[in-house]
């Protein structure tokens, strides 16, 4: 199946669709003889986006959420999904466009919605019983498994490699993946990130110990309230461990997610300083001391590849928080989550040199020589832009 994205529906000319319309597809025209194309109109969504258009919930539209959404509810469209609709007592129709919750939205609901959507069973618009899932698996089929179910043939995770992890799928509600790792003993970040934009899977990870003999132990487990994401920071001693990563259980949480172990690193900045996390007060960075301390050692978490297949990092500090980028710019290091605000696009310049871009488009520097905070706010990269990645 093709998605086609861009325009507006009035570009394409489609007869009988609403002006307003964000998509077009055929029901079912993967298996019919109607052509394998649907569309979205990003330029819609745009339009909407830049008048200050809500998405029906009273959350800013952020043309990227309902643009992910719409490729997701046209091309259900196309394998032969129809509109998941609200429905009342007497199986009327209320709303075509079922709204979900104020936290979720099925994807074939409302699809210009900014919150998280999956695939799910319900009544359709003709007030038919659909479970999305089971129409997909019909018509598609379901990947092979990619990650063993047992402890026995677990993934290795590659440790101590900038940008290094393992790319998953969890392929069903039940399906569970087992990974393994060595360590030397010392603090250990264990992070699992999920595809962004338009994520489906809300994931939790344990970790355990080899115990011996066969036997494994229940370390502790990570299952965040406000993340989509699991992280896991925490003292090890030598030995071999294993990450069990597996779905909340709810219908439709499903879908791809990138495992790592962070690197512990320093870096040393234009000035030859270390950039340093300041836990007390406003958590500020800076970049200015000499040598190398709790404060100075980040964990260097790969959370996969941003749209332009850039590596994307986020830095975990020595309290388990994360570097966080501000409204105004400002790095500290108060971030509870992986998000938007704590995660960077990593620019190799060669060696052991990097350049950071934010996800508000700007480059990290240091102001005042190295002795201001250090902020997002550079178009370009330079000297200051360029950071020393010292491995530790």
């Amino acid at each position: 199946m093709r998605v086609a994205i861009g325009g507006r529906c009035i570009d394409w000319r489609f007869p009988g669709e609403p002006e307003k319309s964000a998509g077009h597809a055929g029901i079912g025209s993967f298996s019919d003889s109607q052509p394998n194309t649907v569309f979205v109109f990003s330029r819609s969504i745009k339009d909407w986006s830049d008048v200050g258009a809500g998405d029906f919930e009273g959350r800013w539209n952020n043309m990227v959420d309902p643009t992910a959404n719409t490729i997701s509810h046209e091309a259900g469209h196309g394998f032969g999904l129809e509109h998941q609709s609200t429905i009342n007592e007497m199986r009327w129709v209320v709303e075509e466009y079922n709204r979900g919750t104020p936290e979720w939205t099925p994807i074939m609901g409302n699809n210009l919605t900014t919150d998280r959507a999956t695939w799910h069973r319900g009544f359709n618009v003709d007030r038919a019983w659909q479970d999305d899932m089971a129409i997909l698996g019909n018509v598609l089929g379901y990947r092979a498994d990619d990650h063993s179910d047992t402890m026995n043939n677990a993934t290795i995770l590659p440790t101590g490699l900038v940008g290094a992890g393992r790319s998953g799928i969890i392929g069903g509600m039940n399906d569970v993946d087992w990974f393994k790792f060595s360590t030397g003993g010392g603090k250990v970040a264990v992070n699992l990130a999920v595809i962004a934009p338009g994520a489906n899977l809300d994931a939790k990870i344990e970790l355990l110990r080899d115990a011996g003999n066969g036997n494994l132990q229940s370390i502790t487990s990570a299952n965040r309230p406000d993340s989509l994401g699991a992280n896991i920071f925490r003292e090890l001693s030598a030995g071999t461990y294993y990450v069990r990563v597996f779905s909340n259980g709810r219908y439709g949480d499903v879908g791809q997610y990138t495992l790592s172990i962070g690197v512990p690193a320093a870096l040393r900045g234009f000035n030859n300083q270390f950039l340093r996390a300041n836990y007390a007060g406003s958590g500020d960075v800076t970049l200015n001391t000499q040598w190398i301390t709790g404060s100075e050692i980040l964990h260097v978490v790969y959370i996969g590849a941003d749209l332009d297949g850039r590596e994307r990092v986020a830095f975990q500090t020595w309290s388990g928080q994360f570097l966080r980028v501000n409204a105004d710019g400002r790095l500290d290091a108060l971030g509870q989550v992986i998000d938007d605000t704590t995660s960077f696009s990593m620019i190799r310049l060669g060696g052991d040199q990097f350049a950071f871009m934010a996800s508000n488009g700007l480059f990290l520097r240091a102001d005042n020589g190295g002795g201001g905070a250090v902020l997002a706010n550079s178009p370009w990269i330079g000297g200051w832009e360029t950071f020393r990645m010292v491995l530790v």
